[in-house]
């Protein structure tokens, strides 16, 4: 069995169910209710989980992920403007590996798209994907600076 990165709490718990069996992995695990609706730009709570509950790590992933983000999304634009769908596949990967990891899934959401128009070869949808993309790095910006600056907000998520 297989979990691909970045790891989901409800995967990871279906496969320890499948080992260990359902008292092990409650024992284990508590799961999250599923809210309806859109996903938050930002979820700080998905990203600790990913790293353990580390708070300062996280806060360097989110610091790293925000200074490189830059280079990454000028490699997508580049592959666009060059015309190269392996490019852009491997550009967008590389992106979307980033964003899931800091608790971006609509980030990551979107750099899929690309991704397999990339894995496609089909670039005539690209631009107005790129485009998206860009306005889902901005305002993932926005929420992680709002929820920096106010450390004692309750709420983890940020839509």
């Amino acid at each position: 069995d297989y979990l691909s990165k970045p790891v989901r709490a409800a995967e990871l718990l279906a496969l320890v169910q499948k080992f260990a069996g359902q008292s092990a992995a409650n024992a284990v695990f508590q799961t999250r209710a599923a809210v309806a609706g859109e996903r938050p730009v930002f979820d700080r709570q998905m990203a600790l989980e990913r790293i353990n509950g580390e708070e300062q790590l996280l806060d360097e992933v989110i610091q790293l992920f925000l200074s490189d983000a830059p280079s990454r999304l000028a490699e997508v634009r580049a592959s666009l403007e060059q015309g190269d769908p392996k490019r852009l596949q491997i550009a967008a990967h590389s992106l979307k590996g980033a964003a899931g990891y800091v608790g971006a899934d609509r980030t990551a959401a979107q750099a899929l798209k690309l991704e397999e128009l990339g894995q496609k070869g089909d670039l005539t949808p690209a631009l107005n994907e790129f485009r998206q993309l860009e306005s889902e790095i901005e305002q993932l910006r926005q929420a992680i600076a709002a929820f920096t600056s106010e450390p004692h907000l309750n709420e983890t998520s940020i839509s």
